[in-house]
């Protein structure tokens, strides 16, 4: 598995004081909105924003704690930069009201929105703490037009659905890898799709990206775990909050989760096993990989790999050929990560 874990990129004016944090914050804003600050009367003392973001290859998602200002976009923005994204916001506290093309618009805490980039808007934005997702068109246009986005409120039980889903993304990003970034982008982009557009077909196709998800975080869990006797199914339904018929399904066509955790044991034991200037006994290997009975371990490795261990240790067969290297992202901050998405 590829260990690298998905790219972060942070902003903050902490450090910052009078108009410099603004203006840093205007410039990195600059590549969505035009962010003007509130008249003297209504402004705070100094201006605080912190963003942190993830990577995840078709999309870009935030986290941003922001102090209040005035955010447009105009029609010569939306010509010369050319962003073709749809934003979604979801306010934990704050709101924004304001002009959303020629729409009044009134959103707050808790709710989700969106915003066409294609589109012109004029609003207040309150102080606030808020959770951003930016998706291209053609992703969520992949299967059908995207109707009336622009300025559009989620609410009822699909957007709770939605908002929920973004919290507990929210909690995972940290602990994910490249190699994992595009099945829950694909998640991601299959659930919001089931939530804009209702209808059996997008909520049949938002399942199986989700599951491929969920799948890939209990394997993350597992490889973390490999080496500890207690992993077993009983220990990730614990660790994970996953009930035993959900983690047994979920494995049923890779021949279940006591096999798969096998797999990858013996695995990564071929992998100690070709590695030069290995010279621990075979058994000693084993055990620290779960298997306590030696013998049983031999039979177990001949049938997996069609050879013995200590032929693969003779022969020093490598097994790193297994699983390309995730498309590395440019050593660039949020401001280019929009920019290049659906690029």
């Amino acid at each position: 598995m590829d260990s690298e874990k998905l790219p972060v990129s942070r902003f903050s004016t902490r450090e910052l004081s009078g108009s410099d944090g603004f203006e840093a914050w205007r410039q990195s804003i600059g590549v969505m909105f035009e962010a003007q600050p509130l008249p003297a009367s209504e402004a705070p003392a100094g201006f605080h924003a912190e963003v942190e973001a993830y990577h995840l290859g078709d999309l870009v998602f935030g986290a941003a704690v922001l102090d209040a200002q005035r955010l447009c976009r105009s029609a010569r923005r939306i010509h010369g930069d050319q962003l073709d994204h749809v934003l979604l916001q979801v306010y934990r506290t704050g709101g924004q009201r304001g002009d959303f093309a020629g729409q009044p618009f009134c959103v707050g805490s808790g709710e989700l929105f969106l915003t066409d980039l294609s589109c012109s808007f004029d609003t207040l934005a309150s102080q606030a703490t808020i959770i951003n997702l930016v998706v291209p068109r053609e992703r969520l246009e992949s299967r059908r037009p995207l109707l009336d986005a622009h300025g559009r409120i989620l609410r009822g039980a699909l957007g709770g659905l939605f908002g929920d889903y973004l919290h507990a993304l929210e909690r995972r990003l940290p602990q994910l890898h490249r190699d994992e970034a595009g099945d829950v982008a694909r998640a991601t982009v299959d659930l919001l799709n089931a939530c804009l557009n209702p209808c059996l077909d997008t909520i049949e196709q938002a399942r199986q990206p989700i599951e491929a998800s969920q799948l890939n975080r209990i394997k993350s869990a597992i490889e973390q775990a490999l080496a500890d006797p207690a992993l077993s199914p009983q220990w990730l339904c614990r660790q994970l909050g996953l009930s035993r018929s959900r983690l047994y399904r979920l494995f049923e066509p890779l021949g279940g989760v006591a096999a798969y955790i096998r797999q990858r044991r013996l695995e990564r034991i071929h992998g100690q096993l070709c590695q030069s200037g290995e010279q621990r006994h075979i058994g000693v290997i084993a055990y620290q990989w779960g298997f306590a009975d030696e013998a049983h371990f031999s039979r177990a490795f001949r049938q997996h790999f069609g050879y013995s261990p200590s032929e693969a240790r003779e022969l020093g067969w490598a097994s790193s050929a297994h699983g390309a290297k995730a498309a590395q992202v440019a050593a660039a901050g949020y401001e280019e990560w929009i920019r290049q998405l659906g690029g």
